[in-house]
C-alpha cells in the first residue's frame, strides 16, 4: 500500500470512506469526459482552459489538513484561513489559523498550548457564539463538537480555549462529521447543527442562556435520531418560506432518501421534525445549496464520489413534492470530492466549483444552452495532491471569490493549503 493510501485510511476528513461505496447511476445520462471537453452548443469563450494563479498559504503547518473556512479573525480588514489538520502517525491533529498579511503571506498561528490534545477534525466553521463580537470556531470531530472560543487577540493561539460540547447520551455518538451554525429557535444566540454520530443522527446542540463557554451547559436535541444511516454533509436554508431555517442532510449508506429536507416546525426542542426526500443520489455525500436555475428558489447540488458525479436537484414552487435532478457533471476519469458554488464571473448565474481526487483537480461547470443539460466544464486547476477540501473567500480583495483548496500529496511533506486567484 502507497504512502498516500495508508494517511487516507487513518485520515478523517469526511468524505474519505465514499470509496469503498459501490457506484451506480441514478439518473440517466450522457458521458461528458471529465476533465476534458464539455456538452454541446458552447457559448463563445467556453470552455476556460487557463488555469488560476496557484499561490500558497502553507506547505509547512501540519500533515493531512481535513477541513478549511475563511473570515478576518483579527478584524484587520484581510481575510484569514482557518484550517483543521487530522495529523499522521506521530504529528497530532491541530487547528491553525493563517493570518494574512499579503496575498503571498500567511502568518501560521496553531491554536491552543502546544501538547494539548486536539481531536480531529472533519469540518470547521466560523460564528461568533458567544456573542462577543470575535468569531470563534465550531468542528465536528472524531471525538465530539468542539467548541474554540476566540481571545481578545485572535493572533494569540494560546490564549483560545475549547472544550467538547456534552452530548448527553455518551461518546457512543460520535463521530460527528459535518457542522453548521445558526440561531434556530430565535434565542440566546446561535446553535449548532451536526450530523453523524455512530446510530446515523441530524442533531441540534442548543445555545444555553449563559455559561456558553461551558459544554455541559447546551442541551442536544435529534432532528433525526436513527434514520440517517452514514449521515454525511448538513446544510440550512429556508425552504419553505416560513421565516424558520430548514435542514438539508445527505447520509451514504441509506437506500432510499440519501438526500432529505426537514421542515422546521414552530416550535423546533419539542415538535417532530417532518422529513421531505430531495433524490436519491447514489452515495450522495457533500451538499452544496444555491439557486441554480435563477428562479427564486434553492436548489441542491450533491456528489456521488464512487460515482464520479455531481448532480443537482430542483426546488419545485412546494418544496414537500417531488424534485426533479440532473446530473451536471459525469466524470469518466478523477473522482469528485467536494463543491461549492458561486457565481466565478460575475455574469448573475451561479457557478458550481468541484475538487477531485486521483487525479487531483479543481473546475468550474457553467450552463451551456440549458442548465439541465450537462453543464461546461471550465479549468480552475491541476493540483499535485488530490483536493480534499475547499473554501471560498475574497482573498484579494477585488470584488470576486477565490478559492482555498486543501492538498493531500503522495507523502506528508507534500501536504499543502493554497488559495487560487480568479481571473474572471
Amino acid at each position: 500500500m502507497s504512502e498516500i493510501q495508508k494517511r487516507r485510511n487513518v485520515g478523517t476528513s469526511k468524505r474519505r470512506n465514499m470509496a469503498t461505496v459501490l457506484a451506480a447511476l441514478l439518473l440517466a445520462v450522457s458521458g461528458l469526459e471529465c476533465p476534458a471537453g464539455g456538452p454541446v452548443g458552447v457559448p463563445a469563450g467556453f470552455p476556460r482552459t487557463t488555469p488560476w494563479m496557484q499561490r500558497t498559504i502553507s506547505g509547512t503547518a501540519g500533515v493531512t489538513p481535513a477541513a478549511a473556512t475563511t473570515a478576518d479573525f483579527d478584524d484587520d480588514g484581510l481575510l484569514d484561513v482557518a484550517v483543521a489538520y487530522a495529523g499522521f502517525d506521530m504529528t497530532p491533529a491541530n487547528i491553525v489559523i493563517f493570518f494574512q498579511t499579503d496575498i503571498d503571506t500567511f502568518q501560521p498561528v496553531q491554536l491552543f498550548a502546544t501538547g494539548a490534545s486536539v481531536p480531529a477534525g472533519t469540518d470547521i466553521v466560523a460564528a461568533d457564539i458567544n456573542v462577543d463580537t470575535r468569531l470563534d470556531l465550531v468542528l465536528s470531530t472524531d471525538e465530539g463538537i468542539l467548541y474554540a472560543v476566540a481571545p481578545i487577540n485572535a493572533r494569540q493561539g494560546g490564549n483560545w480555549s475549547g472544550f467538547i460540547i456534552n452530548e448527553s447520551d455518551g461518546d457512543e455518538l460520535t463521530p460527528w462529521r459535518d457542522v453548521a451554525v445558526a440561531n434556530l429557535d430565535g434565542d440566546n444566540g446561535p446553535d449548532i447543527i451536526a450530523t453523524g454520530g455512530a446510530t446515523g443522527r441530524v442533531s441540534w446542540f442548543i445555545s444555553p442562556a449563559r455559561n456558553v463557554s461551558d459544554g455541559n451547559a447546551w442541551t442536544r436535541v435529534d432532528i433525526d435520531a436513527t434514520d440517517r444511516d452514514g449521515a454525511e454533509s448538513i446544510a440550512l436554508t429556508n425552504l419553505n418560506n416560513d421565516v424558520r431555517n430548514d435542514v438539508v442532510s445527505s447520509a451514504t449508506s441509506e437506500s432510499t432518501e440519501r438526500i432529505v429536507w426537514y421542515q422546521q416546525p414552530v416550535n423546533p426542542a419539542t415538535d417532530a421534525w417532518q422529513r421531505f426526500p430531495i433524490g436519491n443520489l447514489q452515495a450522495a455525500s457533500a451538499l452544496a445549496l444555491g439557486d441554480l436555475n435563477v428562479d427564486g428558489r434553492t436548489d441542491v447540488v450533491a456528489v456521488n464520489t464512487p460515482g464520479g458525479q455531481v448532480a443537482w436537484y430542483v426546488q419545485p414552487q412546494d418544496p414537500t413534492m417531488a424534485w426533479e435532478g440532473f446530473v451536471l457533471a459525469d466524470y469518466t476519469s478523477a473522482r469528485p470530492l467536494e463543491i461549492a458554488i458561486t457565481d466565478v464571473d460575475t455574469n448573475g448565474q451561479p457557478d458550481v466549483i468541484a475538487t477531485t481526487e486521483t487525479p487531483g483537480s479543481l473546475r468550474w461547470f457553467t450552463p451551456a444552452l440549458s442548465v439541465t443539460d450537462l453543464w461546461i466544464e471550465n479549468n480552475l486547476a491541476n493540483t499535485t495532491g488530490d483536493v480534499v477540501g475547499i473554501a471560498l473567500g475574497d482573498v484579494d480583495a477585488d470584488g470576486d471569490q477565490d478559492v482555498v483548496a486543501l492538498l493531500i500529496g503522495a507523502t506528508a511533506q507534500d501536504d499543502a493549503v493554497v488559495w487560487l486567484q480568479n481571473p474572471e
